[in-house]
């Protein structure tokens, strides 16, 4: 597993969390499971 840093919109802020996941689709949905009321989440690379 690779820990990738994952950046989204929530509630109107930026916010940035480290992502423990296997490939770059997982995080994002990790990510988007985190946090429910996320919006244009991407990965940083």
């Amino acid at each position: 597993m690779n820990t990738f840093t994952v950046s989204g919109l929530v509630s109107g802020y930026r916010i940035q969390h480290q992502v423990p996941a296997v490939s770059i689709h997982h995080a994002i949905k990790v990510f988007q499971e985190l946090f429910p009321k996320s919006r244009n989440v991407y990965v940083l690379e």
